[in-house]
């Protein structure tokens, strides 16, 4: 019985990550395949960075999650990353975290 009432949030969830991947998607400039051939091809290649995204998500509300964002610096092996933190209303959190690039 609790495992069926998880099943819409845990879709709302992924949803949501499938929405906010789409959103950097464009500034990606596509596939990496496609980036390096752009590149060879003289053309400049625009690549999303940790600041960027953490830019563009911050404060916004994607598919009824609200999201939080912040800048994690480099660790050790550790890139920096962003680090984006969401809530669907009423209690349901998640946490993704986006490479520098």
């Amino acid at each position: 019985m609790i495992a069926e009432s998880f099943q819409p949030r845990v879709t709302q969830v992924v949803a949501l990550a499938v929405m906010t991947a789409s959103l950097l998607m464009p500034a990606c400039g596509g596939n990496t395949a496609s980036r390096q051939a752009a590149t060879k091809g003289g053309a400049t290649s625009s690549v999303v960075t940790a600041q960027t995204a953490c830019a563009t998500l911050s404060g916004r509300a994607i598919g009824g999650a609200t999201l939080m964002t912040s800048l994690i610096p480099a660790r050790g092996t550790v890139p920096t990353y962003c680090k984006v933190n969401g809530t669907l209303a009423p209690a349901l959190n998640f946490e993704i975290r986006l490479p520098d690039t």
